[in-house]
């Protein structure tokens, strides 16, 4: 791929993706205070879930990626069969998309938000955009 528009529009985008956000939620339990194993989840109906993030006290929370710039309540399907799944242990869910809005979403009582990637990962500043350096 020679540019940014070949990757955005690759059939491999949403992979690439959901290894960076796995890739950033690694370096960040590297210095985090609080440790928590990154896990998955899928059951044997092929539900499944990106990434399961379980605390020291096996509290977990659900980590879905979209590529796609639009959520609905069907995008969360997984996320909801894995709070089914651990009741007891689910806290929240959350899909990381490529839209701008913070959007909460629920279903009975389970908490579920779609967040835009651009909060969790900042793009690089352009080079023109950058400091200059003084000489």
């Amino acid at each position: 791929m020679k540019n940014a528009d070949q990757l955005i529009n690759s059939p491999r985008f949403g992979e690439l993706l959901e290894n960076l956000i796995y890739m950033e939620l690694l370096k960040q339990n590297s210095w985090s205070e609080e440790k928590v194993e990154l896990l998955y989840f899928r059951d044997k109906y092929q539900n499944e879930v990106d990434i399961v993030l379980e605390r020291d006290n096996h509290q977990i929370i659900g980590v879905e990626i979209k590529a796609s710039t639009t959520i609905n309540m069907h995008d969360f399907k997984g996320l909801i069969k894995l709070a089914e799944f651990n009741p007891s242990k689910f806290q929240y869910g959350v899909i990381f998309y490529s839209g701008k809005e913070i959007l909460p979403f629920s279903q009975n009582e389970i908490k579920l938000f779609a967040l835009p990637i651009s909060l969790f990962i900042k793009p690089n500043k352009k080079k023109e955009d950058a400091p200059k350096e003084k000489s």
